[in-house]
């Protein structure tokens, strides 16, 4: 379901635009505008964005290679586990993603896998994916623009290879259930590795969670409980030119910053705020108590992964381009 009106507050007028209806339909004849713009001769089609993004990102490799930079990845694991407090919320998933990032102290281009231990002895896992890092073509770290790319047009990208190398040397269990959380670019690639019919049959994949995602055109499987956050001041979301599909298993919850009561949710009213996690995360708590039937379903599959864990231990992964 797509929950809207739950989310809305008292608060003053809009400091900023609010979302653009029918933005979804502009973005498609823009990418095949630029699309028809590429040099050489190439057919209408019907998914544009995707099929813009391809070439970029061959582009992108392409300049790589030639300049001589890295092309190659390789995933290691960092030095030493860190053992931390079980998260107990959707918030606190994201607020564990927002201390990957570089500027936080993670390292550059990394994921992270918590196993969680419960008082029966059992485990449960939570994979956490950070957003783009670089803009700059040509670098050593995969979190840019080019896995960007690759990810809208639908092709191979080095963010979801990492996951599930990530995943497979975690050491996560077929049985055990895992929740795949995602801010930005992480959401899409979280999105991308719970549609692969080989991870879905390798791991059971209780939940996905998206901040700030444009993971409209990726098909998720109905056995896997999915939500995705998004705010109106929020462009990024907006990026492939179409809604998420509104299926009993995904549900989207989309909120206006700038009528929030809270005043930090109406300072974050900007393009730039609006993307950020701690935004995100107060959207989490406000939508895990909005009492929708759609969040509260995925509610109660996330607590059934993060529920009883006695303890957590975080193994971080780090993607690197190399030169072959």
């Amino acid at each position: 379901g797509v929950v809207g009106e739950v989310m809305a507050g008292l608060g003053p007028l809009p400091a900023v635009p609010a979302r653009i209806d029918g933005w979804e339909s502009v973005v498609p004849p823009l990418a095949a505008f630029l699309r028809g713009a590429l040099p050489g001769r190439r057919p209408p089609s019907l998914s544009p964005v995707e099929d813009l993004a391809g070439p970029l990102a061959t582009a992108d490799a392409l300049g790589a290679a030639l300049l001589g930079g890295p092309t190659a990845l390789a995933v290691v694991r960092r030095p030493g586990t860190a053992v931390q407090k079980p998260p107990r919320s959707t918030a606190e998933v994201l607020g564990l993603i927002d201390q990957q990032y570089p500027a936080n102290g993670g390292a550059p281009g990394s994921v992270a896998v918590q196993e969680l231990v419960h008082d029966d002895g059992s485990r449960s896992w939570v994979v956490l994916v950070p957003g783009t890092q670089e803009m700059v073509p040509g670098g050593s770290n995969p979190a840019d623009l080019r896995s960007n790319l690759d990810l809208v047009a639908g092709r191979p990208d080095e963010i979801s290879r990492l996951v599930e190398q990530a995943m497979r040397a975690a050491g996560i269990a077929p049985d055990e259930p895992v929740l795949l959380a995602g801010h930005s670019q992480g959401g899409m690639a979280a999105a991308r590795v719970a549609a692969d019919p080989v991870i879905q049959e390798r791991f059971t994949l209780a939940a996905v969670l998206t901040a700030g995602s444009p993971v409209g055109n990726v098909d998720l499987p109905g056995s896997t409980e999915v939500l995705h956050l998004e705010h109106d001041q929020d462009g990024v979301p907006l990026l492939e030119g179409r809604d998420n599909p509104d299926t009993p298993s995904r549900t989207t919850v989309r909120r206006d910053l700038s009528v929030s009561p809270d005043p930090r949710d109406r300072a974050a009213a900007s393009l730039l705020g609006a993307h950020g996690l701690a935004a995100y995360q107060r959207t989490a708590r406000v939508a895990a108590a909005s009492g929708d039937p759609s969040v509260l379903a995925f509610s109660a599959t996330v607590a059934g992964v993060l529920g009883g864990a006695v303890s957590a231990r975080t193994t971080v992964f780090q993607g690197v381009r190399v030169t072959p």
